[in-house]
C-alpha cells in the first residue's frame, strides 16, 4: 500500500509514486506489480493514455486525469504512463 510505504519512509505519496514511475520506466518493475488495480482498471487507464498521444508524449497527466473523470490518482496515472512511454 502506497500510503503505508510513504508513512514508513516519511515521504509523501507523490514521492513514492515518482520513485515507482522511475523504476517502471527503467524496466525494473511492471505497473501491475506495484499498483493495486484490477486488470480492467489498468486497461482503462492505458486506453485513456493511448487516446491522448500528445499528452502521453509530453507526459501531461491532467488531460488523462480529466478523461478518466478524476477516477484515478495522478500517481497511478504517472506509473501507468511510465509503463507505456518509458
Amino acid at each position: 500500500d502506497i500510503a503505508t510505504v510513504a508513512r514508513q519512509r516519511e515521504l509523501t505519496e507523490t514521492t513514492v509514486y515518482g520513485h515507482l514511475a522511475q523504476a517502471i520506466s527503467a524496466g525494473l518493475l511492471q505497473a501491475s506489480e506495484v499498483l493495486d488495480l484490477d486488470k480492467a482498471s489498468l486497461l482503462e487507464i492505458e486506453s485513456a493514455i493511448e487516446s491522448l498521444p500528445e499528452a502521453a508524449e509530453n507526459r501531461q497527466m491532467k488531460p488523462v486525469f480529466e478523461a478518466l473523470d478524476g477516477a484515478y490518482d495522478y500517481g497511478i496515472i504517472r506509473c501507468v504512463m511510465a509503463s507505456i512511454c518509458p
